[in-house]
C-alpha cells in the first residue's frame, strides 16, 4: 500500500512510449456509498505529479485505489463476438493508496 502525505502527493515517472496519453485515476469509497474520484489525462512525456490540488477533499486515513493506464489509439476490427474498437488501453500499474495529513 502506498502511504501518501497529502501535501506531497504522488510523483509518477515512466519511460515515454510516444503513445496518445496516460490516464491516472484515484478513487475512494466511503462506508455509506460515497465515492471520491479524480481522473487525469496527461501526455506520455515521462512524468506527472498528482499533487494536493488533485487530492484535496479525499477522505484522509482511509484506503483507495490508484491506477495508471497507458492508452493507444488504433482501429481494432471486430473479432468474433467483440465489436470494433477505436481506442484500447492496457493497464500498466495499480496500487492501494492511503492519504494522510502531514500538517503542511
Amino acid at each position: 500500500m502506498l502511504s501518501v502525505p497529502l501535501s506531497e502527493g504522488v510523483q509518477f515517472e515512466w519511460e515515454p512510449a510516444g503513445e496518445d496519453g496516460i490516464e491516472i485515476v484515484t478513487v475512494f469509497f466511503g462506508d455509506n456509498g460515497e465515492r471520491w474520484l479524480t481522473r487525469c489525462w496527461v501526455e506520455d512525456v515521462g512524468s506527472f505529479h498528482l499533487g494536493e490540488e488533485w487530492l484535496d477533499g479525499f477522505p484522509l486515513e482511509s484506503s483507495g485505489l490508484l491506477w495508471f493506464r497507458r492508452y493507444t489509439t488504433a482501429w481494432h476490427p471486430a473479432s468474433g463476438p467483440r465489436p470494433p474498437l477505436i481506442m484500447r488501453g492496457s493497464l500498466q500499474h495499480r496500487w492501494f493508496i492511503q492519504l494522510w495529513d502531514d500538517g503542511n
